[in-house]
């Protein structure tokens, strides 16, 4: 007789999907939970490491042609407060970024849209299929993704300072 899986066992296998991954103190040390860039006439630029969401804000309103990307790979409440307190969120956009286990998704709050997606990549040593869930905010000029379960979107661990989010990093050109 075959027996069902645990729910430890079922997390162990999906590798946590469900599971909110809060960052951590040693994550939150200065810079560690979002990382910012920007585009400026389709060229990306690294923003100053210090760059706080309002000076995203700045940078998109300087010009045409210019958008903020800011990368949380492991957001904290926080983060999600200065985002919504920023960007002036709606309570249940709010509400949904400090929830991960979510179904996918496409809402519109006045001149934002958040979306709910998941990404899977086959899992070569556990001949299995793993999955992350994102949550992404869209505004004009500026796009904010939060990664739910500490990983890119194409699996990289969220630790692994040559995720997809650091691609091309230090060679980008800088204005």
């Amino acid at each position: 007789m075959v027996q069902p899986l645990g729910r430890d066992e079922v997390h162990a296998r999906r590798g946590g999907v469900f599971r909110r991954r809060w960052a951590t103190e040693s994550d939150t040390a200065f810079g560690a939970t979002r990382r910012t860039r920007y585009v400026d006439d389709g060229h990306l630029v690294l923003a100053p490491r210090d760059t706080s969401v309002a000076d995203t804000m700045t940078f998109t309103d300087a010009g045409e042609g210019r958008t903020a990307l800011l990368l949380y790979p492991k957001p904290s409440p926080e983060d999600i407060a200065e985002l919504a307190s920023t960007w002036n969120l709606h309570p249940l956009v709010v509400e949904d970024l400090l929830h991960a286990g979510q179904r996918p998704k496409l809402e519109r709050y006045d001149d934002a849209l958040f979306l709910v997606v998941r990404s899977a990549w086959y899992v070569d040593a556990a001949e299995d299929v793993d999955f992350a869930e994102f949550h992404i905010l869209v505004r004009p000029r500026a796009v904010a993704v939060f990664c739910q379960d500490g990983r890119w979107i194409d699996g990289v661990d969220a630790d692994d300072a040559s995720g997809a989010a650091d691609r091309g990093g230090s060679d980008a050109p800088r204005r």
